[in-house]
């Protein structure tokens, strides 16, 4: 799944390792969230689109179409 995490990330200048300490993840589980290797839970989305200040269909690029 296609997402937008690092370009949001680094828009906020947060490195992966702020990001992890701000929504309680581990910094592997980010990179991996990053690099399209794993697909969060809703909850583990919930957290770090609250820090980033986006929805987490902005996150994932989500349009209607997709999620449906």
């Amino acid at each position: 799944m296609k997402n937008n995490l690092k370009e949001l990330r680094t828009k906020k200048n947060l490195t992966l390792n702020q990001l992890a300490k701000m929504t309680g993840l581990n910094q592997a589980t980010i990179w991996r969230i990053e690099n399209g290797i794993i697909i969060p839970k809703i909850d583990t989305a919930q957290k770090i689109a609250k820090v980033l200040e986006v929805n987490v269909e902005n996150l994932f690029n989500l349009s209607v179409a997709e999620r449906r």
